[in-house]
């Protein structure tokens, strides 16, 4: 699993938990539901920064804890490739 596989996982993870679709999260942040599908499926690299901090209002978590999952992730993903 590449490392937007990852995050979009994580993302969509996150939306589940609370309860939303979609749809729901295109209306609360402006940010179109097929983008973040793209984005749920890793076939988009990493949102900016102004796209997480809408989706971590939205999702209940803290901008800096979505950055921190990346960065533990992204760290063993690159121990994983030195082996």
């Amino acid at each position: 699993m590449a490392i937007n596989e990852w995050f979009g996982n994580y993302l969509y993870r996150l939306r589940l938990a609370e309860k939303l679709t979609l749809r729901q999260v295109e209306k609360k942040t402006g940010i179109s539901n097929s983008y973040l599908s793209q984005i749920e499926n890793g076939r988009r690299s990493i949102p900016t920064i102004p796209i997480l901090i809408k989706l971590a209002k939205v999702y209940d978590v803290r901008l800096v804890d979505m950055i921190i999952a990346y960065e533990n992730q992204l760290f063993i993903y690159k121990q994983i490739a030195k082996m």
